[in-house]
């Protein structure tokens, strides 16, 4: 049996091994993911005078945080196979066997390294990765922003679409180009979309001011209902949404070009909370599996730690080749099917904390049982 100063002293050897050999994986995936793509794009950006060196650069620098967080858990992989892989070449784990270290004690001081790497990559998806992809998305768009196409449907209290509204530029609080399909509200069929057309609403600019969306210039086609003109008026200020409605549709449309990443925690969720009030079933569904994607991805630090040791685990002359074979399949077979998994959340498929969680427990049952079949 072991003394309580040689485990503090073997716990301090381990952990520091691991945490070198992590900080090593981290770095090598880091450089691996960001090189051939987003370094193209930055010389090449800067090659054509899109943006200035320092912008380039700028870029560079604020790429690399939203990575962290997929190459935390990769290097806690890497490092912890690594490490037990080289302790079972030198005999050492051997040796740590004969003295009564078993598999499970020698995971306490990776589990610790492990929750460490756990937490800060919690808070790197809560600060830094949001404000780096901040940053990111404003070098990427230049000083001008882009000409969308934001689209708003308003509905009643059963559900039944009111009128659509589309706006072909906006800056800030000011839009530009509206077009309003406004709906009937009588529906004598079964279908809503089987509603028939009231008006064709046309401005030429617009803005939200006072809890009110006003449009100017408006140009009204009143239709009859086989969809036919039977008379256009021209006014010259029109509110076209106010209350509440106006107000989450101001949010929306602020939000239009904001990407789950770029969101604080605080800010997800009220973003969720407007999504869920509109009925945007899509995009709440793919903010929501964002929400719970950052709490697995925390969950894998420590997962993917288990993992590295499970693969590393072997007799001086076992096949090692196949313990980082399966572990460069982990990491493979997760990021590749994550934007798959991704789609079934935002399509209702599967329900977003399913399809957040999946890739983990697949991979921690297949590595149950490779543990039992190696007897751990």
């Amino acid at each position: 049996m072991m003394r309580f100063g040689s485990a503090k002293i073997l716990d301090k050897y381990i952990f520091q091994l691991v945490a070198i050999a992590t900080f090593v994986g981290i770095i090598a995936f880091v450089v691996v993911w960001i090189s051939p793509e987003t370094l193209f794009k930055i010389i090449h950006r800067v090659t054509y005078n899109q943006i200035t060196l320092q912008q380039g650069l700028e870029w560079f620098f604020f790429e690399i945080p939203t990575i962290l967080g997929k190459a935390i858990p990769v290097g806690l992989l890497l490092g912890t196979l690594f490490v037990t892989d080289m302790l079972s070449r030198n005999f050492e784990l051997v040796i740590l066997r004969s003295i009564g270290v078993s598999f499970w004690r020698l995971m306490r001081p990776i589990l610790v390294l492990s929750g460490i790497f756990a937490i800060f990559c919690f808070f790197a998806y809560n600060t830094f990765i949001p404000y780096s992809s901040q940053r990111v998305e404003k070098i990427k768009a230049g000083n001008d922003r882009e000409e969308i196409q934001w689209s708003y449907l308003e509905k009643d209290e059963q559900s039944n679409p009111k009128q659509l509204i589309i706006v072909s530029k906006t800056n800030g609080d000011y839009m530009k180009n509206i077009n309003i399909f406004q709906i009937t509200p009588e529906i004598t069929t079964n279908s809503k979309e089987d509603a028939s057309m009231k008006n064709i609403i046309f401005a030429e600019n617009g803005r939200f001011q006072n809890d009110k969306f006003i449009v100017n210039d408006v140009t009204i086609y009143e239709l009859l209902g086989t969809g036919i003109y039977k008379n256009i008026k021209k006014i010259d200020e029109m509110v076209i949404l106010e209350g509440k409605t106006a107000i989450n549709a101001n949010k929306l449309l602020q939000m239009y070009d904001v990407k789950p990443d770029e969101l604080t925690q605080k800010e997800l969720k009220e973003h969720l909370k407007l999504l869920k009030d509109e009925q945007i079933k899509d995009e709440y569904n793919a903010n929501l599996n964002n929400l719970y994607q950052r709490f697995a991805q925390t969950l894998s630090c420590i997962i993917f730690a288990i993992c590295g040791l499970i693969l590393g685990w072997s007799r001086p002359r076992e096949n090692r080749f196949l313990g980082f074979t399966i572990g460069a399949l982990i990491i493979f077979a997760y990021y590749l099917t994550v934007p798959f998994i991704n789609m079934l959340a935002e399509k209702s498929i599967l329900p977003p904390i399913i399809t957040a969680f999946l890739p983990l427990i697949v991979i921690s049952i297949a590595m149950i049982f490779y543990a039992k079949s190696k007897d751990l």
